[in-house]
């Protein structure tokens, strides 16, 4: 069974906004962030795609350059990658507003390709050390071997019941890990796969991206695709593109992807269709993305 990944969080309601605050003055809830890799910085939307803000958080290459992201009610969080040297790493984190930032929040055990948060913890996975990492959401408590036994890890994410995580990016050596929110029950091989990269999961299914666009012979398509919980109904090719698909998130009615090669960020239903390649341009290498809630 063939199956691609990718990294995510689940969406609120969308809220009256002003600005950066909502009617009440409160911060802003229902928006999509990705993080530009190439400049360091983050960017934001609506979920709708209007209001773009390419710089909605500036100067994220202390440690390398951001990469995967997640948000909650109250904060964006997102891991750093040097490509010159992974033994660095960040996991930073701001308010919905941009504001209260820490870039140096937790420091992981080098480099940092996933991010998730649940209500009181969040999750990291230490991309080079092979381990999963975890701690409460106040950056105390931190282990940074919480679950090990992995190989090389992409895409982190959770939900109320499982962590999942990707196990390498090769043609023969790629899998979606999970395991029980106490870290219990370790199945490396939940489900096997290529070029896996990022996964995402909501309350029906777990989706992920695979970037055999980007590893695989020229010419190679990327894809998206989806599993029920129990490994049923698999569909590696939910989505098919001829770009480089890194990571995904998800709401109530859409799946969001960053489209590294072409600075885009696309969007499509959940089940595959009315796939917009051109939802949000003007990004520069596109890599993490998350919606808050």
């Amino acid at each position: 069974m063939r199956v691609r990944t990718a990294v995510c969080v689940i969406a609120l309601l969308l809220v009256a906004v002003v600005g950066n605050v909502d009617a009440a003055g409160a911060p802003r809830s229902g928006h999509i962030y990705w993080s530009n890799f190439a400049d360091g910085t983050i960017g934001w939307a609506n979920l709708d795609g209007t209001e773009v803000d390419q710089g909605f958080i500036t100067g994220i290459t202390d440690s390398g350059y951001p990469t995967a992201l997640a948000a909650d009610s109250k904060f964006i969080y997102w891991g750093t990658y040097d490509p010159g040297n992974h033994e660095v790493g960040t996991i930073g984190r701001a308010t919905l507003d941009g504001r209260r930032v820490d870039r140096a929040f937790i420091i992981p055990d080098g480099a940092v390709a996933g991010v998730a948060v649940d209500s009181r913890y969040i999750y990291w996975s230490n991309q080079f050390a092979g381990t999963i990492g975890r701690a409460r959401l106040n950056g105390r408590q931190v282990d940074q071997s919480f679950i090990t036994g992995t190989s090389t890890l992409f895409g982190v994410a959770v939900d109320d019941q499982h962590i999942y995580w990707v196990n390498g990016n090769s043609e023969t050596d790629s899998t979606i890990g999970r395991a029980n929110l106490d870290g219990t029950e370790v199945d490396q091989s939940f489900i096997e796969g290529s070029y896996l990269w990022a996964v995402a999961v909501n309350g029906q299914h777990i989706y992920w991206t695979d970037y055999e666009g980007y590893y695989g012979p020229p010419g190679a398509l990327s894809y998206l695709g989806r599993a029920n919980f129990d490994r049923t109904g698999v569909d590696e090719n939910l989505i098919t593109t001829p770009y480089d698909v890194a990571d995904v998130a998800l709401t109530a009615g859409y799946i969001y992807w960053a489209v590294a090669d072409t600075g885009a960020i696309a969007r499509a239903n959940l089940d595959g269709t009315r796939v917009d390649e051109e939802f949000i341009i003007g990004g520069n290498s596109p890599w993490g993305m998350a919606v808050d809630g």
